[in-house]
């Protein structure tokens, strides 16, 4: 959850970010999945001796491969950098 930590602090300390809707929206998503991926780990932990174990595995490396397809696997600084820039294109 280093991105929302991050995106939490931001907000927190700085307000909110001028974003524009994509970028918003890229965000949330990102929390979203982050969210969803520690709720999915917490699940396998409780599943650890059922079959059912690696049915959580695919998913949750599907959901950290649609992460890191939004976030680009950078540092959360430097993608809050990237996202503010992107939103100040035309």
């Amino acid at each position: 959850m280093k991105y929302s930590k991050y995106f939490k602090g931001i907000l927190h300390n700085d307000g909110l970010p001028q974003l524009n809707a994509k970028q918003w929206a890229r965000m949330m998503n990102i929390a979203a999945l982050e969210y969803g991926i520690t709720k999915l780990q917490k699940v396998r932990e409780m599943n650890q001796n059922t079959p059912e174990l690696y049915k959580y595995d695919l998913k949750i490396l599907k959901e950290q491969d649609i992460l890191n397809r939004l976030t680009g696997n950078v540092a959360p600084d430097e993608l809050i950098r990237s996202m503010l820039h992107e939103s100040l294109r035309w």
